[in-house]
């Protein structure tokens, strides 16, 4: 996940395992402390954190609320609102789009219909998003479902992007350089011996997302028609061997014998043999 976020990035992070990874990756070996890694919690103790920043261990996020409003955090009576944020030329330069500025406007509702509330998280990522302004790329570990900001998050495999245009419209809803740059790259799975080794079942569904993003990969280049790069994919989920997969996927070396032969049309909407 770190690997795949950009330079200076922001990473709002859920989940045990994926919290505790990522903040042993940062602060005990020190890698990419240029990223501020967000728990999705809604603390008043770690937003202080994330403001101010600790040295060594988490870099300060764009928070625009005081200490004393941090201190007061809750869940706030919520209904309906817009909140407009503008996108400088630049940034959509920087997307290949020739384009004039322009404004994300995210419609922010209640968490239900039985619930008129907005959750002190929620509150903490539309601050940080807003006053961030599209200074700092930001990343998410899973998209947040809340309406219309999920059409502006791009599939960079292991996380996602936030933009701020739609995704699906301008083409840009899968990040491909970045996926087959950490998934293709061996690096990514020097530590797999030793969870062949040690499993651990808690942790098999993180793996099971190398899976599902090598899926994705092999599926648009199926689409697209560019076998030299869905055979490569293959190869590369032949190459990590059953074992990875294991627990999760039990039928694995038929799937990969599948696959090898090639999809069917993408109309058809094939099911993997059994």
């Amino acid at each position: 996940m770190l690997k795949s976020c950009g330079p200076d990035a922001i990473l709002f992070m859920d989940g045990d395992i994926v919290v505790n990874c990522l903040r042993y990756l940062q602060i005990v070996e020190g890698y990419r402390p240029d990223v501020t890694a967000l728990c999705t919690m809604g603390r008043a103790r770690l937003t202080l954190q994330y403001k101010y920043g600790v040295r060594g261990a988490i870099r300060p996020a764009p928070i625009s609320w005081s200490r004393e409003q941090i201190l007061d955090m809750q869940t706030y009576m919520w209904g309906t609102d817009t909140v407009d944020i503008p996108v400088p030329p630049e940034v959509l330069s920087a997307l290949g789009m020739n384009v004039p500025d322009t404004v994300l406007r995210w419609v922010v509702e209640q968490a239900s219909p039985q619930r008129t509330a907005l959750s002190a998280y929620m509150a903490q990522v539309i601050d940080i998003v807003e006053t961030n302004r599209w200074r700092r790329p930001i990343y998410l570990s899973a998209p947040m479902r809340v309406g219309y900001i999920d059409s502006c998050l791009q599939n960079c495999g292991l996380v996602y992007r936030l933009l701020p245009v739609s995704a699906a419209k301008y083409g840009l809803d899968l990040d491909t350089l970045t996926m087959t740059r950490v998934l293709l790259d061996s690096a990514s799975y020097r530590d797999l011996a030793a969870y062949k080794q040690h499993p651990m079942p808690r942790v098999s569904g993180v793996l099971y997302n190398y899976f599902n993003c090598l899926l994705t990969l092999a599926t648009h280049y199926n689409r697209s028609g560019n076998t030299s790069d869905y055979d490569a994919v293959v190869d590369r989920m032949a190459a990590l061997g059953p074992a990875f997969y294991e627990s999760v996927d039990p039928n694995y070396p038929a799937r990969i014998e599948w696959l090898r032969k090639g999809m069917p049309p993408m109309e058809d909407k094939p099911q993997p043999e059994p």
